[in-house]
Parts: C-alpha cells; sequence; structure tokens
C-alpha cells in the first residue's frame, strides 16, 4: 500500500507563530481594534490570520472594509519582517523529513502564501522532496474547516497514494480528518490538553519524533 504524507511547514519545522502574532497585534491596534497579546497568541495558534481575526472579533462591531484592512496590514508587516530576516528551522525536524522522503511522497497544506512556503522550503533543502503545495492561507474564517478539507483532498490527490496521513497542529486537523486522511498531531509539548478536540489518530511532540516504522502502524 502507498502511504502518503501531508504536512504543515509552520509549527513543525519553521516557528513562525510570533511573528504572526504580532503583526496581527500591531494592525488591530492600528485599526482601534486593542487585544491582549496573549489572547491574540491562543486565537491564532495553528491557523491562518483571518480565523483568529474572526475569533478575537465575535462581539465587536467590525464591518468588512476593516476586516480587509486589518488582515491586508497584516500580511504586509509580516512579509516586512520576512525580508528582514527568515525564521530558522529545526535541523532534527528537517532531517526527519527527508528521511521520511526515503519512503514516502511528501506534500505540503500551509498558512503561508505557496511562495513563502516554497522559500521556505528552499532555505532547509526540501524544495526537491515536496512535489505539492497547497495555500490555505485566503480561506474565509467561516467556512475555514469546510474549505481547508478541499486543500487536504487537493494534495493527498496529488500524491497518487492509497492513503495519506495529515501531520500538523490539531487546529489544522479536522479539516484534514474530513478530507479523509489519517492525523498526526505535532503537540509541541509532552502536554497538550487540546488534541482532545480533534480526536487525532496519534499525537508527537516533535515531527522528529516521527519515522517509517511509526506511520506504518497508524490505523
Amino acid at each position: 500500500m502507498r502511504t502518503g504524507i501531508v504536512f504543515e511547514i509552520e509549527d513543525t519545522l519553521f516557528d513562525m507563530h510570533a511573528m504572526r502574532v504580532e503583526a496581527l497585534h500591531r494592525a488591530m491596534a492600528t485599526e482601534g481594534l486593542p487585544a491582549e497579546c496573549d489572547a491574540v497568541s491562543r486565537a491564532h495558534r495553528g491557523v491562518p490570520a483571518g480565523l483568529a481575526l474572526h475569533r478575537l472579533a465575535e462581539g465587536c462591531s467590525m464591518d468588512d472594509t476593516a476586516r480587509e484592512l486589518i488582515l491586508l496590514r497584516t500580511n504586509d508587516d509580516l512579509r516586512t519582517s520576512l525580508d528582514l530576516r527568515l525564521p530558522s528551522f529545526d535541523v532534527r525536524v528537517r532531517d526527519a523529513m527527508l528521511t521520511l522522503a526515503s519512503d514516502f511522497p511528501l506534500a505540503v497544506v500551509t498558512r503561508a502564501t505557496r511562495g513563502l512556503a516554497q522559500q521556505l522550503l528552499s532555505v532547509c533543502d526540501l524544495d526537491a522532496v515536496v512535489s505539492t503545495i497547497r495555500s490555505i492561507s485566503g480561506v474565509p474564517a467561516p467556512v475555514f474547516v469546510e474549505d481547508g478539507a478541499v486543500q487536504w483532498a487537493e494534495a493527498a490527490a496529488a500524491l497518487h497514494a492509497d492513503r495519506c496521513v495529515a501531520i500538523a497542529r490539531v487546529e489544522m486537523l479536522e479539516a484534514a480528518r474530513r478530507a479523509g486522511l489519517r492525523t498526526v498531531a505535532v503537540t509541541g509539548s509532552a502536554v497538550a490538553a487540546d488534541t482532545d478536540a480533534h480526536h487525532a489518530d496519534a499525537m508527537v511532540v516533535s515531527f522528529a519524533d516521527l519515522n517509517a516504522s511509526f506511520i506504518a502502524a497508524l490505523p
């Protein structure tokens, strides 16, 4: 049986969370929608800026124009930050991905734009082993799970595998499950209370904990 792997590069390989939080926090403040930085961090964990803003703005009177301006400012701020400094990557995770690539075809579904994802993969020499990239950066908040599932399904189909495994933060995995993929949640810590929200097929602290035997043993 041919198995494919579809994974997210953020929060697994590159840690861009702080950069994303700072960009959204500044944009919200500029448009007169202040929020505690900790609240922005919680809302933005594992999801695109549009969904984070949707969560933060619940109960607020924000029209579509203000929402669009905040997201545009956020994207511009993040792009400026990345022009100055690309985030570092976890070498152990990169090496684990390269090892898995020798046994499984790889694809990416990511909150990053396609262009940024390609740039990040090139930085850590993974661009040659990832055959497909799908971005969910522009998926509207109200249909994040439904439309996100389409991206996971398209990435999986491109691998021409009999089954596919999705590897990401738990917040992204409900869409992958709806697309019919097995799911592995990367918790980032030994204890992850929120993973029950999705009921992932398996959990690991880091992508570096994965190997061919682990993938083969998934139900």
